[in-house]
């Protein structure tokens, strides 16, 4: 089970994620750092749960098991961070999250926090809803239980 906290700070926001435990999991390598962004990188998929850009948001990424048995995406869930990460506004971000490109992939919520808010996009193998909250509201807790 992955679980997503996300507060309001004074001087931004403070955003803990962490990823189900496997037993058999391998360590992941050393994240990924380029000029633009960071993230950790899945040394099996090549692929990550969550990761930063330089231009101040993140984003947080969580398997939907409810909806699995009835849709399987042919690529791995971990590809979609590092494809957003190639892009630098919240509003390509939506028109990215909008695009028929997601039935390639199984259910999952991504979450895109700045310090202004907190967007929900929700994937269900057939179309994705979108919600957003302002980050200076109550902590957003979200899970993938």
């Amino acid at each position: 089970m992955c679980t997503v906290s996300i507060f309001s700070k004074i001087q931004g926001v403070l955003l803990t994620m962490n990823r189900d435990e496997r037993r058999t999991r391998l360590e992941s390598p050393s994240p990924n750092n380029t000029d633009d962004c960071f993230f950790p990188t899945d040394s099996i998929s090549a692929g990550t749960w969550c990761g930063l850009h330089r231009k101040g948001y993140a984003l947080t990424l969580l398997n939907r098991y409810e909806s699995e048995s009835e849709y399987q995406g042919s690529d791995s869930r971990g590809r979609i961070i590092p494809e957003i990460l190639e892009l630098e506004k919240i509003s390509e971000i939506t028109r990215y999250m909008a695009t028929p490109n997601l039935y390639r992939f199984s259910p999952f919520d991504l979450l895109v926090t700045d310090s202004v808010s907190v967007r929900h996009f929700s994937w269900n193998g057939e179309a994705c809803q979108f919600k957003e909250s302002c980050s200076d509201q109550a902590p957003y807790f979200y899970t993938s239980s």
